[in-house]
């Protein structure tokens, strides 16, 4: 017998590794078997809270040692440690059964107070597993058995597990008490000192005492991380994560969540992980992302109840519903209502059925059933219980559903109590949601004034929030979810009339549109970490390979010629799949780091006004609703047109314009009737478009030679310099150029956005089979602009483009464009070895150089939420253009050749882009009269 003292934990190591025939002998050889099998299953629950995967394995192994050479109290010590590790695992079932064996064996040898521990070791899974009663009584027997047996401590460890145990049953008042009684005898033992108050976080959560389970929650956090216990510090950041969320702390909330997962995603905690990721999915719901909280849910829900998490899996099917009636798919919310409903029902969970009925009301009102809504919202408000923030929400609902019914002495009751609560807690989210509702309740009361200060105080909750957003896509969804206050603003400050209400309205449409690009442009950026963990240079790397793979995907789109039919729905999965995943990965990665302050602000009318010059006009377009209205800014007034169209007869004269283009362009067309008819019909549709959107406008534009469009919406597909008046285009009348915001042009027009008198110009061309005129456009265009850097044919790399284009004064690119409506982000630039995406342009410095893309399509773009454009504008704008040509439709080779070099010809001589874009137009006119050979290019900058 060796008599050295022998570590546990170096010892079980040690074990793990040398044949397992070996193994008993090395334990009778390092001392007393007894204590050293007791020893090393203290080590392996120990374990559990850093590496549950690591400690699974450890403890089985104590297990087979205890049945080969123990006695009864290691043998039960060992399957109670095993039960511990599993259930810290999320292995719950498998848990219970080696519980279950532990009590037997020390029962059978008379020791009741080990019996007593193993029982007790049963209650955190019976807990996950929804059964409450028998978790209860396991805990409560064990504790008198540990009072009777003179162990305080382990009684003290007993109320720790009732506490978490009732705190799971919606008991958050008892499991406090318990929590209480459990904390001075623990208060030697850091680590379950650590749990509990990680467990009494909990409670306080579901009581909305925010302060105080943030203060429960970060001590445990800091307790575990300072004991090694990295496992258990990331369940505790998840919590912390969750309890974020409720405070609609978005930001805190994604850091948090962030961090829980590198951690779990690493270790062998699939319950934990699970739970986190359900619970992650609620956020992204609240940030306007239900899509991506779908897919979370999806794939989650099936982990849940697999490790028979009973709870978590009823929770998560109630929140999913409310994610489907976002997404419109009502049937499937249904669906999973009923599932939720029956699975909170047999765990007696009355809370939850309630907040289950709550997200019935909601699916009610999607139906038309108002009355029936109120009935149901009614009945689950009274089920929450002494549940305030959860009230204020479903306050909010009633609200909403009592407006739509015509009650407003109901509407205002629901507002008035949910407001209190919601200021008392600082809920941004639902102040923003509580206060529309207000606005709206004022509007159609005729008390425009309160309805504006009501849309005022929701659209500041909704700044606060975006304001803080680590990633642009973040931002976005927040802001794309919330539009509709903004316009309410606009149109009741309309309403309000004045110069005063004419200016609100202007700075409210303003502030609803393309503000994650303005971000861009203006200077906001996300900062990188001073320094990466392992988990974070593992999400890049992978979203490295993802962006690659995407890029190879896209190629493929180069291999379809003219009419050939899309790519086949493998293809399209296959990119939508590592589209949504990149969008993921960028998002978690920026979700743990700072940004600075957004310093681009929208303007407003008096910054507009600025920049128009006194022979100019801004036509700034919006869409309220299914209301097209304009403002139109003149150097010292701005206008506005209300009821100009409707969206639907926009969309339909932009449908008939574009078939028109299709026509024009399906083959080559020969002077004669034909012509005529093709050229008569394109007019026929501009002329449609010119007296719904510019004919009420034009005697205050009849001494303008300048004019900047600011499209909306659907408006950004109209090609408004072709906009036919009858007798002249009106790019005839006056230069045009476009933008994607007012905020934008005011950017564009300023001296720090002027093309740069330094660098070289330079042209690139890549052509093929398809596109043989390139090489003479080249040549003309480097003929026009004089001294030139080339990049043509194989010499065109992407990486020989980027470093030559950042700080370029002028690029030029002609080559194949392409964009695809459902793939925004695949557009791209087709260069000698890849394709050049707008992620790719983003990344240039620019420095205020012009760009012309003159491929096809170049210009198109999607409109996603916020009005914010997706496309190769926005990657070449958010790298510091100051002005671009880009094309609506598919370009002529030979005639886009000669209009690019007579427009830089005629831009040596002219003192603005503008008006050399126009001078060159006009000739193209006299050449090509049919829109669809002169008018696909669009001039976007400013009006200097």
């Amino acid at each position: 017998m060796n008599d050295a003292v022998v570590d546990p934990a170096t010892l079980l190591l040690e074990l793990i590794d040398i044949p397992a025939d070996r193994r008993s002998d090395r334990l009778r050889s390092a001392g007393p078997v007894e204590a050293l099998l007791v020893a090393m299953g203290d080590q392996a629950e120990r374990m559990a809270t850093v590496d549950a995967g690591q400690a699974v394995g450890l403890a089985a192994l104590v297990v087979e040692l205890a049945d080969e050479v123990g006695g009864a109290h290691s043998r039960a010590r060992a399957r109670r440690a095993l039960a511990q590790t599993l259930a810290y695992g999320g292995r719950f079932p498998e848990a219970l059964v080696r519980c279950e064996e532990a009590a037997a064996i020390a029962a059978a040898a008379g020791d009741r107070v080990e019996s007593a521990r193993c029982r007790l070791a049963s209650l955190h899974a019976l807990a996950h597993l929804g059964r409450f009663s028998e978790a209860v009584a396991a805990g409560e027997t064990a504790r008198q058995v540990f009072l009777d047996a003179g162990q305080p401590a382990l009684a003290a460890r007993a109320d720790l597990n009732l506490g978490a145990a009732y705190a799971m049953r919606d008991e958050p008042r008892t499991a406090l008490v318990h929590f209480d009684r459990a904390r001075p005898a623990l208060a030697a033992e850091p680590p379950l000192l650590a749990q509990l108050e990680s467990n009494r976080g909990n409670a306080l959560m579901s009581l909305d005492d925010f302060t105080g389970a943030a203060a429960a929650f970060r001590a445990a956090v800091a307790s575990f991380a300072a004991s090694g216990q990295h496992l258990a510090a990331a369940i505790a950041e998840g919590n912390l994560a969750y309890l974020a969320t409720r405070q609609g702390l978005l930001p805190a909330a994604l850091g948090h969540f962030e961090q829980a997962r590198r951690h779990l995603e690493t270790d062998e905690a699939p319950s934990h992980l699970a739970r986190v990721l359900a619970e992650q999915a609620a956020a992204l719901a609240v940030l306007g992302l239900p899509a991506d909280a779908h897919d979370t849910y999806a794939r989650v829900i099936p982990t849940l109840d697999t490790l028979g998490l009973a709870v978590e899996a009823a929770e998560a099917r109630g929140a999913h519903a409310g994610v489907l009636l976002r997404l419109g798919r009502r049937e499937d919310a249904e669906a999973r209502l009923v599932e939720a409903g029956h699975r909170f029902d047999a765990l007696g969970l009355p809370v939850g059925r309630a907040r289950v009925d709550l997200l019935r009301a909601e699916s009610l009102v999607a139906g038309g059933d108002a009355e029936g809504a109120q009935r149901m919202a009614e009945g689950g408000i009274a089920g929450l219980g002494d549940r305030p923030v959860e009230r204020a929400m479903a306050l909010a609902l009633l609200a909403r559903i009592t407006l739509a019914r015509g009650d407003e002495a109901a509407t205002e009751n629901a507002l008035r109590t949910a407001l209190g609560i919601a200021d008392r807690y600082a809920l941004a989210p639902v102040l923003a949601d509580l206060y529309h509702t207000r606005g709206r309740l004022a509007r159609r009361q005729g008390r425009t004034a309160a309805a504006r200060e009501a849309f005022r105080s929701a659209i500041t909750a909704i700044e606060r929030v975006r304001g803080t957003l680590q990633a642009e896509r973040f931002r976005t969804a927040f802001l794309g979810d919330r539009l509709a206050v903004y316009g309410d603003l606009a149109l009741a400050s309309l309403e309000a009339g004045g110069a005063a209400g004419l200016a609100e309205a202007f700075s409210a449409v303003e502030r609803s549109r393309g503000r994650a690009l303005l971000d861009l442009v203006g200077g906001a950026f996300e900062a990188e970490s001073a320094a990466e963990d392992a988990a974070g240079a593992s999400l890049r790397a992978r979203l490295a390979q993802v962006r690659a793979e995407l890029n190879w995907h896209y190629s493929r789109l180069a291999e379809l010629g003219p009419g050939a039919p899309p790519p086949d729905r493998a293809w399209q999965e296959a990119v939508r799949d590592r589209e949504r995943e990149a969008e993921r990965l960028e998002g978690r990665l920026a979700a743990t780091r700072g940004i600075v302050d957004l310093a681009a602000l929208p303007v407003g009318v008096a910054e507009t006004m600025a920049v128009v010059p006194a022979t100019g006009a801004a036509i700034a377009y919006f869409v309220a609703g299914d209301e097209v209205l304009a403002f139109l800014v003149r150097a010292g007034n701005v206008r506005v047109y209300r009821g100009l169209a409707t969206a639907r007869e926009v969309g339909e004269r932009i449908r008939r314009f574009r078939f028109q283009v299709s026509r024009a362009l399906a083959g080559p067309v020969e002077a004669g009737r034909r012509a005529e008819r093709l050229l008569a019909d394109a007019r026929r549709e501009l002329a449609a478009l010119y007296a719904l959107l510019l004919a009420p406008l034009r005697d205050d534009l009849s001494d303008v030679d300048r004019i900047a469009v600011v499209p909306n919406g659907l408006l950004h597909a109209i090609p408004f310099h072709a906009l036919w008046d009858g007798e002249r285009y009106l790019i005839e009348r006056s230069a045009v150029v476009a933008a994607p915001s007012a905020s934008l042009l005011v950017h564009l027009t300023t001296p720090r956005a002027a093309v740069p008198t330094a660098g070289r110009a330079l042209v690139v061309g890549v052509e093929d089979e398809l596109t043989p005129e390139i090489p003479r456009e080249v040549a003309r265009v480097a003929g026009a602009l004089g001294s030139v850097d080339r990049l043509v044919g194989a010499d065109a790399t992407s990486e020989r483009f980027a470093v030559a284009a950042s700080g370029a004064r002028l690029v030029h690119f002609a080559g194949h464009g392409r964009f695809s409506p459902d793939h925004p982000t695949s557009a791209g630039l087709r260069l000698a070895d890849r394709w050049f995406t707008p992620r790719d342009l983003a990344g240039l410095r620019l420095r205020g150089a012009h760009v012309t893309l003159s491929g096809c399509e170049t210009g198109r773009t999607a409109v996603a939420a916020g009005d914010e454009l997706l496309g190769l504008v926005r990657g070449i704008l958010s790298a510091g253009a100051s002005s671009l040509l880009v094309s609506l439709w598919p370009v002529h080779d030979e005639r886009t050749a000669d209009l690019m070099a007579d427009f830089y010809d005629r831009w040596r001589h002219e003192e603005s882009i503008a008006r050399a874009w126009q001078l060159a137009q006009q000739a193209a006119i006299v050449r090509d009269p049919h829109p669809a050979v002169w008018a696909p290019f669009v001039c976007m900058g400013g009006l200097a």
